[in-house]
């Protein structure tokens, strides 16, 4: 049985080939100017509405989130290339486990980060 995660990296490394390609991002940079066109470029206002909402519901952890971004802004705090979780090679954010230790945090990518949060 083939480990899920090489399965992955595979799949990744073949799909990152495919849009490196010159006729493929021709075709998605249509796509989406079409996309633009029909939806706009905009989120969702619902998108919009229920972030704020959280915000409102939660000050003290977007002081927090506002602390970390200004420390990795400055260079107090290193942001990692790898997720600390699966060591993938991607786009990261900051898990707090404690939102009272504001610079404390755990680099993880996207999928890790909502399996840390329980999403399914």
């Amino acid at each position: 049985m083939i480990d899920i995660q090489r399965q992955r990296e595979i799949w990744r490394k073949a799909s990152k080939k495919k849009r490196e390609k010159p006729e493929y991002k021709a075709k998605e940079y249509k796509y989406y100017q079409e996309w633009y066109k029909k939806n706009g470029r905009n989120r969702s206002d619902d998108y919009l509405e229920c972030i704020l909402e959280w915000a409102q519901e939660h000050p003290d952890r977007v002081k927090v989130m506002g602390k970390l971004g200004r420390a990795v802004k400055s260079g107090k705090i290193k942001k990692p290339k790898t997720c600390e979780n699966c060591g993938r090679e991607t786009r990261l954010s900051g898990h707090h486990e404690d939102y009272s230790r504001p610079l404390e945090v755990i680099w993880l990518c996207s999928s890790c980060h909502k399996l840390r949060h329980g999403a399914t």
